[in-house]
């Protein structure tokens, strides 16, 4: 009966009374919202549905983003330790040959090395022979020009600059200190071998040093000492300054200064600060000298034999 009400409502309504009608109206009214309930129910669960499908879209595509930077990632560590490999391995390589180039080098380095010094040796061989013949021809060429023994005299030796003084210092005169005691004691009364003034300047030059003078002057000055040449023939142009004297059967050379225009040359201001003779051998008795404040220095004379030319030093220190 309900379904025939269902279908023909208008009809079913108009024969029943008011209290049926209301009740057909409460159902259908009910059936409606139920109906209308369950369409919003299912709205609402296909959004819900297209929404989680849409999380789980968005889910998946992060994940594959996520997936492909970390492929990404571990292509790019890859391909960096890879070209990190390659780099290594190519340093390692330019290395390896250049270390072989470099211990090729030195062993070539030291072969062109040995065979330099072999020369080097070879050569100072051959003109240390050169230089042994030309000092033995020069010595002897001196001993046919200046025979020692017209002079009957003892003589010392002195190396000359070719046979080792080619490392020491040329220093000027001026600045070098001599060594007076020294001197004397290998030198006094000797002759000077080989002949001329180099080698008497460096006997009396200071070890280590070579002495730079001049060979046009008779009178040398040092740093604490002066040394004059005066020639046994020519001795006359001194006889101003050196005198000989014999006191109780021993002869004495002793010197005086004195003083040109008003003005002391230089050389004669040293010679009047070296050490003093013996207070007898005073030749100008009104003359008393006072003694330097400064310390004295010695003299050293020296002279020359023009046949033989060989240089004799005698001491003037106490004279």
């Amino acid at each position: 009966m309900d379904d025939l009400q269902y279908l023909e409502p208008e009809q079913g309504i108009g024969r029943l009374d008011w209290r049926m009608r209301r009740k057909a109206q409460a159902q259908e009214e009910k059936r409606r919202t139920t109906v209308k309930l369950r369409e919003e129910r299912r709205v609402q669960r296909l959004r819900e549905k297209k929404k989680m499908q849409q999380q789980e879209r968005k889910i998946r595509q992060r994940h594959k983003e996520s997936v492909q930077l970390a492929r990404l990632v571990a292509k790019e560590l890859e391909l960096q330790r890879r070209t990190e490999e390659g780099e290594l391995m190519r340093m390692e390589d330019r290395a390896a040959r250049q270390l072989v180039k470099q211990e090729a080098r030195s062993r070539k380095l030291k072969q062109v090395a040995m065979k330099k010094g072999e020369l080097n040796e070879q050569m100072g061989a051959i003109m240390a022979g050169r230089l042994k013949r030309e000092r033995e021809r020069e010595e002897a060429r001196n001993k046919e020009m200046y025979p020692v023994r017209k002079l009957p005299l003892p003589f010392v030796h002195i190396a000359d600059r070719s046979e080792g003084c080619s490392t020491k210092s040329v220093v000027v005169t001026p600045l070098l200190k001599v060594d007076a005691n020294l001197f004397h004691a290998f030198s006094l009364g000797k002759q000077f071998l080989p002949p001329g003034r180099h080698s008497v300047m460096q006997g009396v030059c200071p070890g280590g040093y070579t002495a730079y003078f001049r060979h046009d002057v008779d009178v040398h000055v040092w740093k604490n000492a002066m040394t004059l040449f005066v020639h046994g023939t020519t001795g006359m142009l001194y006889r101003y300054m050196f005198e000989e004297n014999e006191v109780h059967g021993r002869t004495y050379v002793s010197f005086r200064w004195t003083r040109c225009q008003d003005v002391t040359p230089p050389v004669l201001h040293r010679v009047s600060q070296l050490q003093k003779g013996e207070e007898f051998l005073r030749v100008d008795k009104s003359y008393d000298d006072t003694l330097s404040a400064e310390k004295p220095e010695p003299l050293l004379l020296f002279i020359q034999y023009p046949k033989v030319c060989q240089h004799t030093h005698q001491s003037l220190d106490d004279d």
